[in-house]
């Protein structure tokens, strides 16, 4: 196995700021002596993610997902401990020299041979861009979307052969083995033939958030249809959970306050080379859930500017509603007819690209002049009624009450109804829809706090541990009187085993935490929601801590008559009266814990 030397470990963990770290993911914002912001892990409208910097620990207490700077990576990115450590070694600027077997070596992770593979498949695309005839036309075409060489480069853009496996004899050439590029469909395999996906296109490489290599886009030059094929999804791409681009523009984002949402990679391309850094692209596809929660974590104003076709009109209001439901506000820039962002900086230029989102339309003003244009306009009462229930579906989802007010009146100003018979028929159809409302809010409501101590029966044994963890010299207090085994539940077994193997330290540090963190996740979660824990007032930490040994031992004595009295209903006479008397003895000893 890996063997990652402990003082490795250490200057990992000292050298990352983590909330510097955590920050480039989610928008944290103090809260006394912690950070809060809303989880990475799960959808949530209210933050109960909170970060400890001078702990080293987060905990999410709505889904319960804890640990430390380690244990953060790992689960974002579903990488082993070995790897968040390599990953970590290179943000913080540590070498590392892992002491392995030669077996290890050669076996990496499944998942960084499909990193690898992406990344051959990158050169390899790039040769044929820039090294081969059939590259040309691809150089040409580029050239012809004002992009320079240097912009070609920096976007990593490349070519596939007309061959139908020319990427496959590279392949086997370099003698690779090709599961991992069948795997992750760059190699399609049909009755024992193995012919290349990406054929004559244009490729566009696609980044994660972090910046790792998941997939292509390949897009054709000529009539063939579809125009751009993807990647299909694998263990380390799905395409729901990428906005195109953010690897480079989420700080960007984070600086400006809001978001340009745009629909294809050209559009960001154009975008970003002009230096219109706080965008992303939804990558030709309806806006997911997941890819909101992303937004989210880094701004709550998003400007849509999709493209002025039907197909990016519909786009956008799925796009509206889905924000809005999450609590971001919107507004959407009206391109001309047959204009989409890419073309419209490459014809009119960035200042008129920018007069255009310095006058992005309110959210709802855009709404009603796309139900209006919908219906062909209001010839009579039956298009108006429609268009006024259309739009007031949409006011359910407006939690604001300001915002919401203003909606109402400029629907009933739009359509001169009374304000009274919008608010009307509003409340009407938000009580049908109240049933579906209270079960989503219910759903919400299931997330307590506590989620990874819930299952404890004993809160006993969770404060115990709980004060041993903020002060590890109260060990010295309990150690001789309380046992591994005098605790019921196994994950404060394990816990309170740890602390007194680590009793002689006065403090248990980060990296002591994260050694153990990984023995499971329960213990991981468990950890880190105790330490982010309110901590006991000092002056009275050790009356507290006195009633919750008392308390833990009274509880112990009692489980001891409780095993006694069960011994008594098979005992013989001989036994009887020595079982009674010594339950009349424990009963003496936890009346003198009172």
């Amino acid at each position: 196995m890996q063997v990652i030397p402990e003082e490795k470990i250490h200057e990992i963990v000292n050298r990352i700021n983590i909330i510097d770290f955590i920050s480039s993911y989610t928008q944290l914002k103090r809260s006394g002596q912690n950070y809060k912001g809303l989880c990475i892990f799960h959808k949530e409208k209210t933050p109960s993610f909170i970060v400890n910097p001078h702990k080293g620990l987060w905990k999410c207490f709505g889904c319960g997902e804890g640990g430390n700077i380690f244990t953060f990576i790992m689960k974002l990115e579903n990488i082993t401990f070995p790897e968040a450590v390599r990953k970590l070694a290179n943000v913080a600027g540590v070498s590392i020299e892992y002491s392995q077997t030669p077996h290890i070596k050669k076996e990496l992770s499944y998942r960084e041979k499909l990193f690898l593979a992406n990344e051959f498949a990158h050169n390899y695309f790039k040769s044929v861009l820039y090294e081969s005839e059939e590259g040309k036309k691809f150089i040409t075409y580029l050239a012809e979307r004002s992009l320079k060489n240097e912009e070609i480069k920096s976007f990593g853009f490349g070519a596939s052969s007309s061959e139908w496996n020319s990427f496959y004899k590279a392949l086997l050439k370099k003698e690779k083995d090709v599961k991992e590029f069948l795997d992750l469909g760059l190699l399609i395999k049909n009755n024992e033939k193995i012919y290349d996906r990406f054929r004559d296109r244009l490729i566009i490489p696609i980044y994660d958030e972090t910046g790792k290599l998941v997939a292509f886009a390949g897009r054709t030059l000529n009539d063939d249809t579809p125009k751009y094929i993807n990647s299909p999804e694998s263990k380390i791409f799905q395409k729901g959970n990428i906005l195109y681009g953010l690897h480079l523009t989420k700080n960007f984002i984070k600086e400006k306050g809001y978001l340009i949402l745009v629909e294809g990679y050209f559009d960001f391309i154009s975008l970003y080379k002009e230096g219109i850094r706080n965008v992303v692209a939804s990558m030709g596809t309806s806006l997911t859930e997941n890819q909101i929660n992303i937004i989210k974590r880094f701004t709550e104003r998003v400007v849509i500017a999709y493209d002025s076709d039907f197909g990016g009109q519909n786009a956008t209001l799925r796009g509206i509603d889905l924000l809005h439901n999450a609590g971001v506000e919107i507004a959407i820039v009206k391109l001309p007819a047959g204009y989409d962002p890419d073309k419209f900086i490459r014809e009119r230029g960035i200042r008129e690209w920018e007069d255009l989102v310095a006058k992005a339309q309110p959210f709802f003003d855009y709404c009603i002049e796309f139900e209006v244009k919908t219906v062909g306009g209001i010839k009579s009462s039956v298009s108006k009624n429609k268009c006024i229930e259309n739009l007031i579906e949409r006011l359910i989802l407006i939690s604001n009450p300001i915002i919401f007010d203003d909606c109402v009146k400029k629907l009933a100003e739009y359509f001169d109804v009374n304000e009274r018979d919008i608010r009307r028929f509003y409340l009407a159809k938000k009580n049908l829809l109240k049933t579906q409302v209270n079960e989503a809010n219910a759903q919400m409501n299931q997330k307590r706090y506590g989620s990874a101590l819930s299952n404890i029966s004993s809160k006993v044994e969770i404060e115990l541990l709980k004060c041993l963890l903020q002060d590890l010299s109260l060990i010295e207090k309990v150690k001789n009187v309380i046992a591994v085994d005098d605790f019921e539940d196994e994950k404060c077994k394990a816990l309170y085993s740890f602390i007194l193997q680590n009793s002689s330290q006065e403090k248990i540090t980060t990296t002591e935490l994260l050694k153990y963190c990984y023995i499971s996740d329960d213990i991981s979660m468990m950890i880190s929601e105790l330490v982010l824990v309110d901590e006991f007032d000092i002056k009275l930490r050790d009356k507290i801590f006195e009633e919750i040994v008392a308390n833990f031992l009274k509880m112990k004595k009692k489980r001891k008559i409780l095993s006694l009295k069960k011994h008594l209903k098979t005992a013989d006479e001989s036994e009887r009266n020595q079982i009674l008397s010594e339950i009349s003895q424990v009963k003496k000893e936890i009346i003198g814990f009172k």
